[in-house]
């Protein structure tokens, strides 16, 4: 796989390359998350398999606080200084990256062995069995193995190797866990119980991390050598005044990145605690399984564009050339968004179908959050731009807003509409906030975010 800087003389160019190929990926990818949710649904009870669901997010949410917001300030700060050869820069960030994220993790395992003593102790004396809680629970203790997956991810899109980063992120997670899954329903008869699901997501996590470290020898020889370095007791010369600007932004981006996580599992939250099924909740994973290729779809186009935005809007010139390629970014999202959105409202109840009969019931909730998803998605360009440009605050309070518009409307009509009505309250937030969006990246940043407003 070749650096992106091979076609650095023409940019739009190598944005298009790489946005294929990210795109073909980003197919493969759902193909097999796809995969993996329909071995879940057919092997498990939708009450079970909606736990789960909701489970793998708060996992997501968990690794994402582990990193303090690293693994989002690595695509500004580190992708910046191995894009302009700073190596002493390069050196100290991944130092001050390394040993913040250790300090975090100690935190973690030490909170998850004290909880894990306390269900011991609980199921010892017959108070309550171990295997009784929520499936989310048991999460926590594998949210520092994600966390070490997805920074190195980041670190090799900051060494300008998107695909390989997509892989290591997406794809390569999603064909363990379709693999792992499928040796475990083959091999115990029984419901897996909670401990065996998450034996099996940690197994495969760790095969990941080796599959990443290797790789990064070979072909990343520049970042390997600075994590190498550290490992072998090498002590860049500390820079406080930038550590303190890496920690300043960092905090602000977690924060950012937790909400975005949190608004991507809100409505199973609200239809697991205000939902009046609990078997909606499985019936809504698999509409939420479905619209997941439109999730996916903007990120092939913008990812390659995420590490060179705070540096080409520093110029009026560059900026031109950024906004370029934010427009060819945007129109290959319309015209793939609405392709995959078509398709999936022609096809929707054979689509559901596939999970079992009883999924089909969820038709109406896949229209409505269809065309949220869709939306969202070919506005997404707004969002990455305020996180990439340092205007963090201003996008936090955007998503607070939709956070808030979707649990007013989603409290009020869950309770009575279940699933669809959570649906409707995730299409009202995404509308209103992608507005919102679109008009202060075209005020505060001066560029346009759709390829009109």
């Amino acid at each position: 796989m070749q650096h992106a800087s091979a076609n650095s003389k023409h940019p739009s160019a190598s944005v298009a390359n790489l946005g294929l190929v990210l795109l073909l990926l980003t197919f493969a990818t759902y193909g097999l998350k796809y995969v993996v949710n329909l071995l879940l649904a057919k092997n498990m009870p939708p009450e079970v398999y909606g736990d789960l669901s909701l489970a793998l997010r708060l996992l997501a949410i968990a690794a994402a606080l582990t990193l303090l917001g690293t693994g989002t300030s690595a695509k500004r700060f580190l992708a910046k200084y191995l894009q302009t050869d700073r190596r002493a820069d390069a050196a100290s960030y991944l130092r001050w990256n390394t040993r913040l994220v250790a300090r975090a993790y100690v935190l973690v395992w030490v909170g998850a062995l004290l909880a894990g003593a306390l269900m011991f102790h609980l199921h010892l004396f017959g108070i309550r069995h171990i295997e009784s809680y929520h499936l989310a629970v048991y999460m926590l203790w594998i949210a520092p193995l994600v966390a070490t997956g997805t920074l190195l991810a980041a670190f090799l899109l900051c060494d300008d190797l998107p695909v390989s980063s997509y892989l290591f992120s997406k794809t390569a997670r999603y064909a363990l866990m379709a693999a792992a899954f499928y040796l475990m329903f083959a091999l115990v008869e029984a419901l897996p119980s909670n401990l065996t699901i998450v034996g099996v997501l940690a197994a495969v996590w760790v095969v990941i991390l080796v599959l990443e470290i290797v790789y990064a020898a070979f072909r990343a020889p520049r970042l390997f050598g600075h994590l190498a370095g550290l490992l072998r007791g090498l002590k860049p010369k500390p820079n406080l005044a930038k550590e303190l600007e890496w920690s300043r932004v960092s905090r602000r981006l977690i924060i950012n990145h937790l909400m975005f996580l949190i608004l991507g599992s809100l409505d199973l939250m609200l239809l697991e605690l205000l939902g009046p099924n609990e078997a909606e909740v499985g019936y809504y994973s698999a509409v939420l399984t479905i619209i997941g290729m439109v999730w996916l779809l903007p990120d092939a186009p913008l990812r390659p564009i995420k590490p060179k935005i705070n540096t080409l809007n520093a110029s009026a010139a560059d900026r031109d050339v950024l906004q370029r390629m934010i427009r060819q970014a945007v129109l290959f999202n319309l015209f793939s968004v609405t392709a995959v959105t078509t398709a999936i409202v022609v096809f929707g109840d054979r689509l559901l179908s596939h999970f079992g009969p009883d999924y089909v019931q969820a038709h109406e909730a896949l229209l409505i959050g269809v065309a949220a998803a869709a939306i969202a998605s070919i506005t997404r360009a707004g969002p990455v731009l305020l996180l990439f440009s340092d205007n963090e605050q201003t996008q936090l309070k955007i998503t607070l807003f939709e956070l808030a518009v979707m649990l007013c409307v989603g409290a009020v009509l869950a309770p009575s509409l279940g699933m669809v009505g959570v649906a409707w309250a995730l299409l009202i937030a995404v509308s209103a906030s992608s507005l919102v969006a679109a008009i202060v990246v075209r005020r505060v940043v001066r560029l346009k975010s759709l390829v009109i407003v």
